[in-house]
């Protein structure tokens, strides 16, 4: 069949000069694909728990080859477990499997018979004690060796979490057209054929992975002389998927990736010879989510709908996480569900909040530091997120008992009966999370959770119960009372008390611009809630006498609406912090002054809708 394209002086001609300018634009966005293809993937759950086992898939639909990083991040705190490099040729797939190889208090375990280039080598990695061929247990250096955060340290916690696919760059031959870093010996182009080697063979494996690896070793190319020879910046065109299955109860529970496209662009330019990417080391933790980069001076634009009018939020350098999070910002999360013990129905969400390490991780503070003394950058780092409590005083956010944010809960039957009114947020998950109090209210403190619907005793903890479709111990229960409707939780709160009295701003949103300075002030948008993204699983499982062939299973992506508002925000000192001191040095005569520490507070006014 022929087939034609378009050519610009006809699309111009079609939608005109500012139509073309307006695509340029918006092809320097960043954005969730809602077509499901990008630069990067993220996977909102995996889980061994309950006997099942996660598979895993990733395809290159472009005549590019790719180069990925394939990062699985712990539920608790999103601490990495694995990483490694990952080499995809033109329309390859790549298919993984998690298990816990049937030890129940095990680490999740990461199998593969795929042939698709990987670095380390995994599907021919040699048995290891009682992990098998072709397999990989998870880690815990991260958050055990590394005391990231004052969570448990066992290997238990890689049991469920989430991950993300990153594109680092397209793999050229030394030489290819596309190469600005060719390599000579002679006046002729060295014969290394990177591209070439990655490329499957008729036999259906590729041609010479060694090579790729080689490419790695202290004397290879890419150590040597630099990760970015033969390669070209990510240009997008992946896709991919997950399937939880429990094959005693004959149950699959399915779900796509979200995409992001738009993540990074060329930084610097061909006439300075600079193409550079994001490509790295195997055994490198980057690229992640705060290397998000779309603009020439390195900062990001992020592009969001709401009620159909695209919201545009300009990041500068620096505030790469807020970028990312911008795009999975909701203020309220839709789903429904169906609990019916007649039925042999369950029903659970899973809610996920992807950047939240990426917020918490710059939140830090002096160790021993006091609530008292904590500042404006504080809470800008932190933002949308609002929890800071440390008490182990270490510095760090992420406290023994997680990082937890408000919602709120509200819930129908499916004849239009409301479960739930004005005033009722107070009410609860059962059980409560050790120490609260009867009236904390409701909140979410993992970054990979469950909530279960009408099962009794969910929970972490000795006396509590694992979730019972998805197995997870970081899950919390909702009582509806009724057994099908929907639900919706509203991510956060717009304001908060500041527990200081100090006069900084509080609440769920997350605001566009620079980190601010004492004495600065900018304007902009807003957007209101929590970054999340999660579905809901439905299993029917009538094994009490049947057979695994009558039961089934599906999942459903939530459903959320978003809010966007204009905000002016100045940093400024207000008095000074009760109880604090501070000793200044004179630079001349090294004289020591004992002084009161000015508090410099963040205070945020609304300008009204953004829309």
């Amino acid at each position: 069949m022929k087939t034609t394209s378009l050519s610009s002086a006809l699309v111009a001609a079609l939608v005109g000069v500012a139509g073309i300018a307006s695509l340029a634009n918006a092809q320097s966005r960043m954005y969730l694909n809602a077509d499901g293809l990008g630069q990067v993937l993220i996977y909102p759950y995996y889980t061994v728990n309950n006997n099942q086992a996660t598979l895993v898939s990733v395809v290159n639909t472009t005549d590019q080859t790719k180069a990925v990083k394939v990062r699985f991040l712990e539920g608790r705190n999103s601490q990495e477990v694995l990483d490694f490099n990952l080499y995809l040729s033109p329309f390859d797939v790549w298919t993984g499997q998690i298990t816990d190889l049937g030890n129940a208090n095990g680490p999740g375990v990461l199998a593969t018979t795929d042939t698709s280039c990987t670095v380390p080598d995994l599907v021919n990695r040699p048995a290891q004690g009682t992990t098998p061929a072709g397999s990989v247990d998870f880690r815990n250096f991260q958050y055990a060796a590394n005391r990231k955060d004052d969570g448990p340290q066992g290997l238990d916690r890689t049991r469920e979490g989430h991950f993300e696919i990153i594109e680092m760059g397209n793999v050229l031959n030394n030489g290819d057209a596309a190469d600005l870093i060719i390599e000579t010996s002679a006046g002729a182009p060295i014969a290394r054929t990177l591209r070439s080697a990655i490329k499957h063979t008729a036999a259906g494996v590729p041609s010479n992975c060694a090579a790729v690896r080689g490419a790695w070793a202290s004397t290879g190319v890419w150590t040597a002389t630099g990760a970015n020879v033969d390669m070209t910046p990510p240009s997008g065109g992946l896709f991919g998927g997950v399937s939880i299955v429990n094959g005693a109860r004959g149950t699959n529970l399915s779900y796509n990736a979200d995409a992001i496209d738009g993540f990074y662009r060329q930084q610097g330019t061909a006439a300075s010879g600079l193409w550079n990417t994001l490509h790295v080391r195997p055994d490198s933790v980057n690229p992640s989510l705060v290397s998000a980069a779309n603009r020439a001076d390195g900062g990001v634009d992020s592009e969001v709908f709401i009620n159909g009018q695209s919201v545009v939020m300009g990041f500068p350098a620096g505030r790469e996480a807020s970028a990312v999070s911008a795009l999975f910002m909701y203020r309220n999360l839709l789903n429904e569900f169906v609990a019916d013990a007649a039925l042999g129905a369950n029903s659970e969400w899973v809610v996920t909040f992807p950047t939240k390490r990426n917020h918490i991780d710059r939140a830090t503070f002096v160790p021993g530091s006091t609530l008292a003394t904590r500042n404006h950058t504080v809470l800008q780092a932190l933002r949308p997120f609002t929890d800071w409590t440390d008490t182990t005083l270490d510095g760090r956010v992420y406290d023994t008992l997680g990082s937890c944010e408000p919602i709120t809960l509200s819930f129908w039957n499916r004849e239009e009966g409301p479960l739930t009114g004005p005033g009722e947020e107070v009410i609860d998950f059962s059980p409560l999370p050790p120490g609260s109090a009867p009236t904390a209210g409701p909140s979410l403190c993992y970054e990979a959770q469950v909530i279960s619907f009408n099962q009794a005793n969910t929970g972490e903890g000795a006396t509590n119960t694992a979730s019972q479709i998805l197995g997870s111990r970081y899950a919390r229960n909702l009582n509806t009372g009724v057994t099908a409707g929907w639900a919706n939780i509203r991510l956060g709160v717009d304001t908060a008390t500041d527990p200081n009295n100090l006069g900084n701003s509080r609440g769920n949103y997350l605001l566009d611009g620079p980190i601010l300075a004492s004495g600065q002030t900018k304007t902009g948008t807003r957007l209101f809630g929590l970054p999340a993204t999660g579905f809901w699983a439905l299993e029917v499982a009538r094994l009490q006498g049947g057979s695994a062939l009558a039961n089934y299973s599906g999942t459903w992506r939530h459903r959320g609406s978003r809010a966007a508002g204009v905000y002016t925000e100045t940093v400024s000192q207000n008095g000074f912090v009760p109880g604090c001191t501070t000793t200044i040095v004179d630079p001349n005569t090294g004289a020591q002054t004992v002084a009161a520490c000015p508090n410099f507070r963040t205070l945020v006014t609304s300008g009204g809708s953004a829309l």
